[in-house]
């Protein structure tokens, strides 16, 4: 349960409400409240509407997303290659 969002909603006074406010349905926010997360996207809004942080709406922390994608990006090969990579190759071997 995200507890920011959960506060969110009761500033509201109803669901339909806040879904009219953030223009989306009310599915999708039962749908945010069932997966414990608010669309990044829809974050910033919530937070303006609210004064919930978006860092807690979202359910994530984007620094730490961010700073594990940098560090997955560092250990993959490189894809693809050049034709003097091939000679590099052919010359070591």
């Amino acid at each position: 349960m995200n507890q920011a969002l959960e506060r969110a909603v009761k500033k509201f006074s109803s669901i339909a409400d806040m879904a009219r406010q953030m223009d989306v349905t009310y599915q999708a926010i039962q749908d945010w409240r069932k997966r414990g997360r608010v669309p990044a996207d829809r974050c910033i809004r919530l937070a303006e509407l609210t004064g919930e942080s978006r860092e807690e709406l979202v359910g994530w922390p984007p620094s730490n997303i961010t700073e594990q994608a940098k560090a997955s990006d560092d250990v993959q090969p490189p894809v693809g290659g050049t034709s003097s990579d091939d000679k590099l190759a052919k010359m070591v071997a």
